[in-house]
Parts: C-alpha cells; sequence; structure tokens
C-alpha cells in the first residue's frame, strides 16, 4: 500500500511542476509556457509593455530583454514562484518599497514548490539606464535550478 501512496506523491510532484506551480520558472498557470535552457544577453532584444497610467509591468516573459520607459514611470516585475529573491535596482532606478511575497492560497499548491509570487516596484527617477534582476536556488521542493532558471534581469532604458 505505501508503494502506491508513494507513486502517486510522486505523480502529483510531477503534475504540480508541469502545471505552473513553478518549478521550472513558468509564470503561473500557463503549462504550456517553457523555459529556455539558456539565458539570454541582456540587450539580446527589446521589450516595449505598454504603460497603464505610468506602470509598466514585466514578468518572466521579459527576461534577458530591454525594456524602455519614461521618466517618472514605475516598473513593477512579477515573478511567478515564491524562491525568487530581487536584488536592489540598479542605475537610475529607485525601489519602491520591499519586494512582496504572495503565496498562493493554503492547500492550493503542494507545500514547498513555491507557488505564488513575488513582486517589485520600482521608479524610473531619471533618464539613463538601469537593471533589475532576481535570482533563486531553489527551483522546487528540494530541487536544485537548472541553467537558466535560477536568474532572471531586464536591462531598462529610461527616455
Amino acid at each position: 500500500m505505501t508503494r502506491g501512496w508513494g507513486a502517486a506523491l510522486a505523480i502529483a510532484v510531477a503534475l504540480a511542476a508541469v502545471t505552473g506551480c513553478s518549478a521550472v520558472g513558468a509564470p503561473h498557470p500557463s503549462p504550456s509556457s517553457s523555459v529556455s535552457a539558456s539565458v539570454p544577453s541582456p540587450r539580446a532584444s527589446t521589450a516595449t509593455p505598454e504603460p497603464v497610467d505610468g506602470v509598466v509591468s514585466v514578468d518572466e516573459s521579459e527576461n534577458g530583454m530591454t525594456v524602455t520607459v519614461h521618466t517618472g514611470d514605475r516598473i513593477v516585475a512579477t515573478l511567478h514562484n515564491t524562491y525568487w529573491q530581487f536584488a536592489a535596482p540598479t542605475g537610475v532606478l529607485r525601489p519602491r518599497g520591499d519586494a512582496v511575497t504572495t503565496p498562493d492560497p493554503k492547500g492550493s499548491c503542494l507545500p514547498g514548490v513555491g507557488c505564488g509570487t513575488v513582486r517589485l516596484t520600482a521608479l524610473a527617477a531619471s533618464a539613463g539606464e538601469g537593471a533589475l534582476t532576481a535570482s533563486r536556488t531553489s527551483c522546487g521542493e528540494a530541487m536544485g535550478c537548472a541553467p537558466g532558471q535560477g536568474s532572471w534581469s531586464i536591462h531598462v532604458v529610461v527616455r
């Protein structure tokens, strides 16, 4: 009987990883997303998220990209796993408070998977350049991160 329970638990953990509880860093709840094993250069491509009321939202999909904003805009970075830790913004970017971690509701995710979000808001204080970066060493319960899963960054150009 214990052998069947162990197999069921292993299947449940595998399904949680695939379905967006982000053991691989995919945005929750998008099970069809994939993560590249390589980390793109911070200036490899550009993204132009549309600002809404002076707020530019970014997430895992902008990893490695250059984002252009205007002086006074706020950049809200939301990463979909509670194991992420943001570094202090660099260059012309100024933090607007501490990073906020919001776990998914209790019972909606297996323990140790890290389901939820970590959000950091930064102000584009003046024209110039800066960066937002985050890292994690765990990509699930007792799972180290594979290459390309343990770091996130965007290069920000402020006009």
